[in-house]
């Protein structure tokens, strides 16, 4: 797991539930990661987890999709196509976050599938050319 604890209360529930389970020796907190330490561990991983409250443009998570990992996030990222078909949108509750995860994990075809789809979506909808032309004719408003 990478990335700032920015919630102490909701990271404590999170170890709660890995204790829970005995998982504690199969997670690894890393904190804050980039450069090649990002694009390795995103290489290395099987999910990309990133619960949010609020981020409406969240480039971490374009990252992990164009890695061909599927997604799981909360309701604060503002990219609602990834629900079902690149990964899933979840409450922010870790039983809702397990159970995404579980779904994943034990079915390969649709991990398989949502890492296909979530690279065609970067692929196709963030290439330099169509955010070019959708700056165009957002400046063209202001003419």
């Amino acid at each position: 797991v990478a990335g700032p604890v920015e919630d102490r209360r909701y990271f404590e529930k999170v170890l709660t539930f890995i204790r829970s389970k005995g998982l504690e020796n199969n997670i690894i907190f890393k904190g804050l990661v980039d450069g090649e330490e990002k694009q390795r561990i995103l290489n290395e991983s099987g999910i990309f987890l990133l619960p949010t409250k609020d981020d409406c443009a969240p480039l971490a998570i374009l990252e992990a999709l164009a890695a061909g990992l599927p997604v799981i996030t909360t309701k604060g990222a503002d990219i609602p196509e990834i629900d079902r078909q690149m990964g899933f949108i979840v409450k922010e509750d870790p039983l809702d976050i397990s159970n995404a995860v579980i779904r994943i994990i034990s079915d390969g075809n649709l991990a398989l599938h949502m890492s296909k789809r979530g690279q065609e979506y970067v692929l196709n909808e963030f290439t330099w050319s169509k955010r070019a032309k959708e700056l165009e004719l957002e400046l063209k408003q202001y003419l």
